[in-house]
Parts: C-alpha cells; structure tokens; sequence
C-alpha cells in the first residue's frame, strides 16, 4: 500500500525532487521474519467533535478493513537522495538491535545503541505521520533537524518496553496528532501553548517491543510528559542509563491502552481543541 505525497513530488526532509517509495517501518522486520506477513490490516480514524464543550464527544467510526500488511505500508514522500543516504546509514545501524528487542531475547542498550534506536524510531515515526496527514503534529523543522544532526531533536521523548499482551500483536500502530494554530475555536487564554503549537503522540508495537514517542513545540507540554513517564518504559531520547532489556517490566493489553491514550486526554484536557486521532 502506498500513500499519496503531502506535496507532490518534493522530499519532506530535504525538499528534493526524484522522490522513492519508503517503509514506514523498515522492511528488515519482515524478512527477518520478525513481523509476520499480513494479508490485510485495519484502520480506524477517531476524532474529537465539539471541544470546547466541558464533555467532547468522540466519534468512532467502524474500523475498516484495508488490503496489505500495515508492516509494509510505503509512502511517496522521500527522495532517493534521502532515501539512499543517510536514512538507509540509520536503518543499517539499528538491525542488530532492533531484532532481539522485538523477540523478547537478552540486550543491554549503551548510550550508542540507544542513540541509533532512537534515530530509526524518529524516522519511522515521522514516516507513519504521513499514512493520515490530518493527524500531523511534526513540524517540517523537526525533520530537517534530524536529517542534519543526525538525532532526534531536544523536543522529542522516546520511550520503549517490553510488551507482553496479545490485543496489540504483532503489530499495531496509534497517534494522536494536534496542530493548535489550526482550530478556530482554540482558547489560548485557558492552555499553556502557544498559537502555533503542535504535538504528537505515537505509540506502537512491533512483536515484544513497545515504542512511544512524544514531540511538541511547546516546552512546557515536554516538560509535563517527561514529569509522568510511565514507570514500565525506559527513556533512550534523551539519554539516561544503560538498559538492562531483560529486566524491564512487562506491559499488558490494559496497561498499554493506559500509556498510548493518557497524553491524548491531557492534551484535550489543556487545549479544548479540535483533535484528530489514529488508533
């Protein structure tokens, strides 16, 4: 499955022309047989209707039923330059370190290891934005930053755990994404962000391996995630300590729902605003 460019034919990173299809998740997951294939997946867009009531009402649709494996689902949206170059250099790097993650197996992450992981993630989060453009919440500096720097940007927290429910595998993937400046009906006088602010929340598993990721604008919306981490997760972006995999607790089915929608509705909690989100 491919999806349509944003802006047709230019690079989101580089701004290129001569553009190439990209996994949103690398596609070493299912040769490696670390995700099984999929003959379909399903997809489900939820949104937030009336927000500036003190009880929004959330419409959820009937999920639907899409054709090809959400593991291998590609986006047009990335030159070959890109493609090619320095984000093929983070996926290599993050091969032997993603596969006993995803199965479960025995890994210390150093601050090395940690930091390539945090770069594929970055990518690949990035990447699954543009699978619903509605629901983006990363603005084009964030990904310029991580092209040039070769790192995820200060503004990003990325978290991973072990996850060892069945709702979720083996794969599954949901974002929250809010872009203040764009709801008419935003009260800046009642939140802490800013008119032009924009955050996103994406959480998603991969076999045994639990990713969640933050970004905002806004760094008092950082400063409020990073203060309630979930206990469960360790933080490779930024750096703290080596992480002993096998000993990093277990999330269940409850626990993870818990984690992938707690943000989400403290955001619309501060915000009141129009949001679009993807389970």
């Amino acid at each position: 499955m491919t999806i349509k460019p944003q802006v047709a034919g230019r690079c989101i990173f580089c701004n290129g022309f001569k553009m190439s299809k990209e996994h949103v998740w690398s596609d070493f997951l299912t040769k490696r047989g670390l995700i099984p294939h999929q003959e379909n997946h399903t997809f489900q867009q939820i949104g937030l209707r009336d927000a500036t009531s003190s009880n929004p009402i959330i419409v959820a649709p009937p999920p639907r039923t899409k054709p090809g494996p959400l593991a291998q689902t590609k986006i047009r949206n990335v030159c070959v330059s890109c493609n090619t170059g320095w984000m093929q250099g983070m996926v290599g790097a993050v091969v032997p370190i993603v596969e006993p993650l995803v199965r479960s197996e025995a890994i210390r992450l150093d601050g090395n290891q940690q930091s390539n992981l945090a770069n594929w993630i970055a990518i690949s989060t990035i990447m699954a934005e543009f699978t619903d453009v509605r629901t983006a919440g990363i603005p084009k500096d964030d990904r310029v930053f991580l092209m040039n720097e070769r790192r995820p940007p200060d503004n990003w927290t990325i978290l991973i755990g072990r996850y060892s429910g069945t709702a979720w595998s083996p794969i599954r993937y949901r974002h929250h994404g809010l872009d203040v400046a764009a709801s008419k009906s935003f009260d800046i006088a009642k939140s802490n962000a800013d008119v032009s602010d924009r955050q996103q929340v994406s959480t998603s598993v991969l076999g045994g391996l639990t990713i969640h990721v933050m970004s905002s604008t806004s760094k008092g919306l950082v400063s409020a995630f990073r203060n309630s981490l979930p206990t469960e997760m360790a933080c490779i972006h930024p750096f703290v300590a080596e992480i002993n995999w096998q000993l990093q607790p277990n999330i269940d089915d409850t626990r993870l729902l818990d984690i992938a929608d707690s943000f989400r509705d403290a955001v619309i909690h501060i915000t009141r605003n129009k949001l679009w989100y993807t389970p």
